[in-house]
Order: C-alpha cells, then structure tokens, then sequence
C-alpha cells in the first residue's frame, strides 16, 4: 500500500476560525475522541520529522514510504529518489555482505530482521556510514505485508533539528459539515408509535422524501438487517422513558450503505404514565466512521514502524510527567505495559536512573518551563532495565507540544542503547593506555615514521638505542642515523608496505648513534597507518643485535668443533625441519644402519620405521612442533640388511632458535641392552613363581576353610533353608580356587583373555557377596551400583582385580572401618568417549608416597614374608591395560585410599 504524506495547511486566519468553530457548533455531528487524533498524530510527525531515516517497501521491492530525513541524508529529490534500488545506493563492496547477511537472518534463521552497517552513496558521489535496519511486517497468518527500513547516519552523528507541529494541524482532515434531520412520533395508548413529521434534510440523508419516512415500514426497510434488532431494542428503551444515543447502518433508497447516528427523546405524560411523544434528530456520520478507519489504519501502521524499531521512542507529558505513548522497545527495556508505564511519574524514572547519573536531572522540570523551541536536551546515563542490569543509553528530548499559553506540554523522547559503544569506548581507552605504557616501558627500541624516514615518534628503548633524546631524534630522519648502503632497502620496504604488496617487513641494517659506533639492528616494520591526505605511516621495531651478530661468529666456530664430535660419534644424529625431512644426519648413520648420509637427506625422518611404532612417532613430532621442549621414545627400525634394530631417541626442538630454527634427533642402538632386559625379565617371571606358591598358599587356604565350614554346615541341617545358598558358596568358592590358577598362567602368559560383554556391576557385587562371609565383622561394607554398565573384559580377570584390592583394603584396616564401592558413567574429556568407573574406597591408613612411586613394580610388597607375593598390584596393572582402560589412586595417611577403575564403554 503506497503512503500519501498528508498536505501541509496553512494555519487559519482568526475569522476563518471564529466561523468553524461557529459552524460547529451549531452541528449535532459529535466530535472524534481527542486522544485518538493526538495518538495519531504524533505517530504519523514522528515517520515524516524523525532525524534518521524511515522507509516502507513492499515484498515485491516497490517504495510504498520514506520520510524527508532519508532524501536529505541521501541528497535526492523525493522523485529521484524512487528511482534507485538499493543496490544501487550500496557500496559494492558491502551489497554482496549484505545479501550474505539476509540469506542466513532471514532465509536460513527465519527471523524478521537484520541489522547491517554500510556505506551508503549520496547524489554528489560520496559515501558516508550508515547503520540501518531491516525488518519485515507481517500479518496474522504469517504473510509479508511490507519490509520497514531505518536507516541512521553514524559517520559523524549529526544531531538535526525541526519543530514539531502539533499533530491536529497534521493530520487534519477537513470535511463538510452535515445537516441533520429531525422527527417526530407520536405513541398510542397500546405503545404503538406513528411518525408525525420529518425534516427535508431526511431526503439528503436516506434517498427517501419525508412523505415515505412518515410510514414506519420504510424506515424499517431502510435500516441495514443486521442492526433491525439494536434499532427495536432502542425504541423499546425510549418508550420506557430513557432517552437513547446510538449508532446504526441504513440502506439508502439507492442502495448505499451509510451510518448515521440517533438521538431519541421521549415526552413522558405523568398523568397518563407513560411516553405520549418522541423527538429525535438522526446525523450522517458515514465519513466520519470512514475518517476514523482510516486513522486506525495509519495508527496500525505508525505503531508497527516503531515497534520495529530498536531505539527507545515515547512521549511524556510535562506536568503529571506520565507517558502518553511508548514504542515495544521502550516497554520491553522497561518490563512494564502500556497502562502501567503512563502511571509512573518523574521519580520512578529518576529511581531506574544509576545513582551516579541522577545530577544531570537535578533541573530537568525548570530547564523544560523556560525552554524554546529549538530546546534539546541531551544526555547519556545508566538506566536499569526489567532484568535490573544497567545500560547505557543516549537520551533526546525535544519539545513535543505546547498549551494554549505557550508552555510546554508534550516531550519527545528517543533513546538508544549505546551499551556496546561505550564499553567499546572503554576498551579502545585502556587499549591505548596499555600501549602507551608497552610502548614507553618496551625494552626494545620502538618508533612511528612517515613515508620518506621523518621520526614522529620514539619511546625511551629507541632514544637509548641511538644516543640522542626524543626531542633530538623527532628532528631527525631515518637517513640521518643509517648506513648509506642500507637506506636503498629500508625506502624498497616503505613502498612495499604502502602498495599493500607486504604485510610485515624483517631485514638487518647498520646505524651511527651519536658518539660515532656503528651498531646493527634487526628492523621490524609494518604499517600503521595511511591518513587520508597524509603520507602513510610505519612503526618500526629495532632490535640491537650487535652482540647478536658477534655471537653469531662465535657461534658458528662453535658449530664447527661440535660437528667434529658428531661426525665421530656412535650415536646417529640428525637435523629435522618442521616437516619432518632430514636437512643433517652424521656419518655414523652408515656404521649404525648401514646407509650413506648422503642418501638420507631430504627424506623423512621416520623412514623405515616399524609399522607399529609409527602412529607414536608421528604423534610424538606433531606434539614437539606445536609446543613441546623435549620428548623421549623408543621404537624399532629396518636397517639395511632388514633386519629390525631398537632405537632409544631424544627429540629436542630448535624451531624458535634463529640460527638453527629446527629439530635436533639423537638415536641410540639398545638392540642388544632391550633383548638382556627381556631375558631378565622372563627370568624374574619365572623366579616369581616359585615365591608365588608360597604367597598363594595363604589364598588357597581361604578358599579351601570356607568350602570346608560351608560343607559342615550342610552336613549338620542338611534340610535347612540356607543349604542351596551355602551350596553355592561351595561352588564359587571353588571357581575362584580356578581363578587364582589362571592368574598365575596369565601372569606367565600361558593362558589368553576371554572377551565378551561384561555387566561391571554385576562383577563388583560377586566379589562383595564372596567378602561379606570372609571379612571381619568390624569391617562394614558399603555399595552404590548402577546396573548396565556394560564394558569388552574377562569376568575372572576382573574379578580378581576387584577381588585383590578388596583384600589389599582389608589389610589396611585392622581395626576396622568402611569399605564401599561405587559405579558410575562419567566422560572423559581427553579421549572424547564415554567410560564406566568403578571407586573402590577404605578407610584404612593410606599409601605414603614412597609406596606409591613402587606399588604397581611387579615383586613389590609391604607385607610380612609369607603374606603377600607382591605380585597382586601388578597384576591389577597388567588386567587394567589388556582391557584398555586406567587406574586412578587418591590417598592420604590414616584417612584411607580410594582407587578409581576407567573402562571404555562395550560399543
């Protein structure tokens, strides 16, 4: 729908006034409800008068509005303006940012609107920012009616402004006044009623002359079907006695549809005790019904272009200070509705004011008596919102309306969040106060340069570096302190870094200070800045590297005696870069595996590696380039004649060392010490069974005292209820005798694990079955289980673990105590994958940390020779790795140990 911006009158003359007020007054015609016209009105002056720009399109991208301030911002006429899309007004580079910014907020996200800051072109060519906003409007059922744009001017927040007019002179609609007609009944003894007489205007009104009127069945047929039951409702109410007001449709003679409004008066006959006489007058106020249609409809859409505004837009009234009208964001900043809001007075906005923004309202009711009408009163304050956080807003109020005598009755207010700005403001102010004291304490020489080598600035470092004071050096040129040899590359930079052709400049040069030495400096440039009309300006990092440069030399010399050690050296060394590939390998890479240095250079370092081995050497190189100092490993690699050698490698990382920036790789050959240890270590297995007979002794006796008292107990009540429980006792009892058997042949590696999917909890609750009748009764015993906690393990396996640190718990506690366990589904963060845990906690005397270090160390004990193999904790080591899982301790003496059990989830 295309909006018509309503004609500007001119004021009438004091006459002309006189005879309209004149005329009505002498019509019966009632006038429209002054709050609705000034609502009206003031809505529609604030779309035309608003100091940013409005706009209405339709969905098919047809200008339906816009306000003066946008044809102003722009430049163009109102005609011009309705020839350019907004492609057209939006600078390339932002329309495609724009379109990306629809697609997603309102395609993708289904939102009804976006916010964009571009720039935006004027009719002389340039551009100027501009933050606008787009929403679209939409009907009850969902469908676009037309898109909203407001569009503000942010590169120099002009601040404009206009008088408001009072909005009756706005929106003023003049009409034609229109006579009315009057009649009369007369009413019969039966109540029945005949029309006696009806004025000429009834023809000008109905269509019908007042001889038809006179019967009462043209009048019925005149008055529209659906208000035939109001009209005889009302007649009703008359002929009782009460005099009636109302409003009704008729069908003219022509067939036009028309309302009119009725007065009736009855004439009672206190004699005779009831109506003997009516006296009405029926007005047409079918334009006036259509004039306040249409100021509903420009209500509608007034309020929809607000309330889809982001800024905060309300009208108070002065002397009550209520507020008259607020706009959606306004009430919803406020938490409050509209009724609500317009019975608040001055002191419940000054309360919602922080209190150290309250002084700037100290005079506001004074400074609005005496204020003109060019008067704007601007702040910025701290106002609390619904959620009782305070924002900052940026508040304009200007004369809205003024009474009769000239005061001012009416305020405009508009407000925007400014939150954001000013933090920004606060954060650009610490921002440039941290590099002023960066740049004043830096250690390193720092300086600001325009394009040719004029110092603007230095800090002290810099100062220092040449030996001249800052007011000295500010009067210099770059020329004046460098090498003339090296001035050619610095100028070379300074255009690079203008063009845009480099982002950061690096080069060595040699500078004079003022006592005459030569120094050199490592220069860091980059560009800081192009002022528009200014040559372009670099700031510069210079590093003294003279001792550097000296070092260097040193270095090198350094270099030369130690690659005379390496080269002589049994161990391979070698040089990685950050990828991987061997820049240097020593000669005796060819004693150790049997290739020529030279055939391994460029190569990965890695090559021929085991293929079981790579995944941690890649892993090991990927964590040493990201942030490691240092790593260890071992693994197996093929040497010439393939066979497989076992490598120990210290990877130490260079990268950041200017003068090496890459990774040194020291390998030795512990083939021949690696195959000893695994002798050693069989040969210790092998030892360890001869002391496990003994230790399992006293586990076997256990298993072997219970099935024993269990089978007495069945002999003496052989009837008994309990037979069948103590029955299986026996018989797990002596599955467990089979356990301990196989836990010496998987301790030997004699026997392999059966996998298959395990119930955790259900294992934990056998083994608190089994302890529960071996246990001491001073011990209690304690257990929160989940169910279905599902994990890939052997039952006897885990079994026994739980078992042995069960036992292990018993033993801490001689005195007694709790033991409890726990299961629970937990994720790990590292690994990304859910796990069960099983907590197994005593209260017992706890684990000191030199028992701690060992525990795990298979032989290990702490217990009484004949009491222990130590072989329980590294069993429960080895159990916990063939299922893939870890093994967590907390402990403290004399409070107790809580060992923590990871499994991965069974898939």
């Amino acid at each position: 729908m295309t909006q018509r911006r309503p004609s500007r009158k001119r004021s009438p003359s004091k006459s002309t006034t006189k005879r309209a007020r004149k005329t009505r007054a002498s019509s019966a015609l009632p006038k429209l409800p002054r709050r609705l016209l000034q609502q009206i009105g003031f809505l529609s002056h604030f779309f035309d008068d608003a100091k940013i720009g409005f706009c209405v399109e339709s969905h098919e991208n047809k200008l339906l509005a816009y306000n003066d301030a946008l044809a102003k911002m722009l430049g163009y006429s109102r005609r011009e303006l309705k020839t350019f899309t907004t492609q057209d007004l939006t600078h390339p580079d932002d329309y495609e940012r724009e379109i990306e910014i629809y697609r997603t907020q309102i395609v993708d996200k289904k939102r009804n609107s976006y916010r964009i800051e571009k720039r935006i072109k004027r009719k002389d060519g340039s551009y100027f920012w501009a933050s606008v906003t787009a929403s679209l409007v939409r009907d009850k059922k969902g469908n676009v009616q037309y898109g909203v744009g407001i569009i503000e001017d942010i590169t120099e927040r002009k601040t404009t402004e206009a008088r408001l007019s009072e909005s009756e002179e706005r929106f003023r609609i003049v009409s034609e006044m229109v006579s009315d007609y009057a009649y009369s009944y007369r009413v019969n003894e039966d109540s029945s009623v005949e029309r006696e007489w009806t004025t000429d205007a009834a023809t000008r009104i109905t269509g019908y002359s007042p001889e038809e009127l006179l019967h009462q069945n043209t009048w019925l047929k005149a008055v529209h079907p659906d208000d035939v039951a109001l009209s005889t409702a009302k007649l009703q109410e008359v002929l009782s006695g009460k005099p009636v007001e109302y409003e009704l449709r008729i069908i003219t003679k022509s067939g036009e549809l028309r309302w009119v409004r009725d007065y009736a008066f009855p004439i009672w006959d206190s004699k005779r005790k009831h109506v003997v006489q009516i006296y009405g007058a029926v007005a047409d106020v079918t334009e006036q019904k259509r004039y306040e249609e249409r100021l509903r409809e420009s209500q509608t859409f007034i309020q929809r272009i607000l309330d889809v505004s982001p800024h905060f837009v309300s009208v108070q009234e002065l002397k009550t200070a209520s507020v008259l009208f607020a706009n959606r964001a306004c009430l919803d900043f406020c938490g409050l509705t509209a009724e609500e809001l317009k019975n608040k007075r001055l002191e419940f906005f000054i309360e919602t004011l922080h209190p150290d923004d309250r002084a700037q309202y100290a005079n506001y009711l004074e400074a609005w008596r005496e204020a003109g009408d060019e008067f704007i009163f601007e702040s910025e304050a701290r106002v609390k919102n619904a959620q009782g956080e305070y924002r900052w807003l940026q508040i304009r109020d200007t004369v809205f309306k003024r009474d009769s005598e000239g005061n001012v009755e009416l305020i405009l207010r508009m407000g925007v969040d400014v939150t954001e700005r000013k933090e920004a403001e606060t954060r650009v102010a610490q921002s440039e106060a941290r590099f002023r004291q960066l740049f004043e304490l830096a250690p390193i020489g720092v300086g600001i340069v325009e394009y040719g080598g004029k110092f603007l600035e230095a800090n002290p470092a810099l100062c220092k570096f040449f030996g001249y004071s800052r007011e000295e050096l500010l009067a210099m040129n770059v020329a004046d302190v460098s090498h003339p040899d090296d001035m050619p590359s610095n100028l070379q930079a300074y255009h690079d870094l203008s063009q845009g052709e480099r982002d950061y400049v690096v080069f060595n040069k040699r500078y004079k200070t003022k006592d005459g030495r030569e120094v050199v400096g490592e220069l860091h440039l980059r560009l800081f800045d192009k002022p528009e009309g200014k040559p372009p300006r670099f700031i510069g990092q210079l590093i003294d590297i003279t001792d550097y440069q000296r070092a260097k030399r040193q270095l090198e010399e350094s270099e030369r005696r130690f690659r005379l050690l390496v080269q002589n050296s049994s161990d391979i060394t070698a040089i990685v870069n950050a990828q991987g590939k061997i820049t240097y390998i020593s000669p005796s890479v060819e004693s150790g595996l049997g290739f020529p240095p030279e055939s391994l250079i460029g190569r990965d370092v890695f090559i021929g590696v085991h293929p079981d081995d790579m995944p941690k050497c890649r892993a090991a190189l990927a964590a040493l380039i990201s942030e490691a100092s240092e790593l260890r490993l071992e693994y197996r690699r093929r040497n010439k004649q393939g066979e497989w050698r076992a490598f120990e490698v210290v990877l130490n990382r260079q990268l950041d060392e200017p003068t090496i920036r890459s990774i040194i790789v020291n390998a030795r050959d512990i083939t021949e010490r690696k195959q000893i240890e695994r002798q050693l270590l069989q040969s210790q297995k092998m030892e360890a069974i001869g002391t496990l007979a003994g230790g399992m002794a006293h586990d076997f006796n256990n298993i072997m005292a219970s099935i024993l008292v269990a089978t007495q107990l069945v002999k003496q009540n052989p009837e008994h209820e309990r037979t069948r429980e103590r029955m299986e006792m026996i018989e797990r009892a002596v599955k467990r005798g089979k356990g301990i058997v196989e836990q010496l042949l998987y301790f030997s590696r004699e026997k392999s694990l059966e996998m298959k999917r395990v119930d955790c909890a259900l294992v934990v609750e056998q083994v608190i079955e089994m302890i529960a009748h071996s246990f001491p009764k001073s011990i209690a015993i304690e257990h929160h289980l989940q169910a279905r906690h599902m994990i890939l393990g052997d039952v006897d396996q885990l079994y026994q673990v739980f078992l042995n640190i069960a036992i292990n718990a018993r033993d801490a506690m001689p005195n007694g105590g709790t033991l409890a366990f726990q299961s629970e589904t937990c994720y790990d963060e590292v690994t990304n994958a859910q796990l069960i845990a099983i907590h197994i906690t005593d209260t017992g005397t706890g684990i000191s940390d030199e028992v701690m270090k060992r525990m795990f160390e298979p032989f290990f004990t702490t217990k009484e020779v004949g009491k222990g193999t130590g072989l329980g904790l590294a069993i429960v080591h080895g159990v916990m790795k063939a299922h893939k899982g870890r093994i967590e301790v907390k402990t403290k003496l004399g409070e107790g140990t809580t060992f923590s059990f990871f499994f991965p989830v069974a898939p």
